[in-house]
């Protein structure tokens, strides 16, 4: 439904639906009050076609 309401083409969108790598973390974490939290953390990568998927990181010129 996304794919259509943004106007991407059939070969755009057939290439998000099978991403190219899925990475899938899970952490218990001890909380204040003794009791444990547990999350799931999902990153998607789709394409590398533009270099290594390093995310959000940045060098400043100095």
């Amino acid at each position: 439904q996304a794919a259509k309401l943004l106007g991407l083409d059939s070969k755009l969108e057939k290439s998000l639906l099978i991403p190219f790598r899925e990475i899938k973390v899970e952490c218990t974490i001890p909380k204040d009050d003794g009791t444990l939290a547990s999350y799931v953390g999902f990153r998607v990568q789709h394409d590398n076609a533009r270099g290594p998927m390093k995310g959000g990181i940045r060098y400043h010129h100095e």
